[in-house]
């Protein structure tokens, strides 16, 4: 089994599984949340790496025109069946997307962090492409989740989803960022606070694992950028005491004399 048959193979068994189904529901809850001020009608949203259509689906549902990639083939046909013609899905590589420069409103970049990627290239196609947010999410390093990963399966550790996601701290994601576009992210929020034995429905700890934070604490984190704010500022004029005096008894043209 090659590299990119057991990338797929690890995501669909993530998804099919009680943790899976129990973290893209909190995952898909923090999302909409740190997107709830974007404008729906009429606006173009574009998920990289959409793998299955889970977000996008949810996206969809809360009123976007949505297109999502993957590399997959065999990902992108799943994303054909849950989504069908509600969603325009092609075939690409997240650091070199086919999009013309600002063709979508927003662009989600959620699993698209992997390990065999260059983020740099990542984060700056999803850049290009966009007019006015970006949301990025990575699985956060610094998490309870992520020492759990470190244990041997039959205590409970290494998940699919650890093999198939790139573990960084929010320092990092937060560095790649500035180095690549230049700026640092607007908003931060992190869910699933608690160990990976405790993504359960029904459980007692499913309402900590599900609150939004605005801290960099829980196993999945997200970063949202606003790209359509420019940093201004009025620039101060060097101040000439001989120029200052020889103004005073002079009037410009056109100057109203003060009453």
């Amino acid at each position: 089994m090659n590299d990119s048959e057991e990338r797929n193979r690890l995501w669909l068994q993530w998804e099919g599984c009680e943790q899976g189904q129990f973290a893209l529901e909190k995952q898909k809850r923090l999302l909409l949340q740190m997107s709830s001020h974007w404008r729906r009608r009429g606006q173009a949203l574009l998920e990289i790496e959409c793998h299955c259509g889970y977000f996008l689906e949810a996206f969809w549902e809360s009123g976007f025109e949505v297109s999502g990639t993957d590399r997959s083939p065999e990902l992108l046909q799943r994303a054909r069946g849950r989504l069908g013609k509600r969603a325009d899905l092609h075939l690409a590589h997240p650091e070199h997307l086919t999009f013309e420069d600002k063709s979508f409103d927003y662009v989600l970049a959620i699993s698209a962090l992997d390990m065999d990627v260059d983020p740099g290239k990542v984060v700056q196609e999803a850049a290009r492409i966009c007019k006015k947010e970006l949301l990025i999410g990575f699985m956060n390093r610094r998490s309870c989740g992520s020492l759990q990963q470190k244990l041997p399966n039959r205590l409970g550790g290494r998940s699919s989803a650890s093999r198939a996601a790139a573990w960084r701290t929010a320092g990092e994601t937060r560095k790649l960022l500035q180095e690549h576009l230049g700026r640092s992210p607007d908003a931060l929020g992190s869910v699933l606070c608690g160990p990976l034995a405790t993504w359960r429905r029904k459980s007692l700890a499913e309402r900590v694992n599900g609150v939004v934070l605005p801290v960099p604490v829980g196993t999945f984190c997200a970063m949202r950028l606003d790209l359509t704010w420019e940093r201004t500022g009025t620039p101060l004029i060097a101040w000439n005491p001989k120029e200052s005096t020889a103004a005073q008894g002079a009037q410009p043209t056109g100057h109203r004399p003060a009453l």
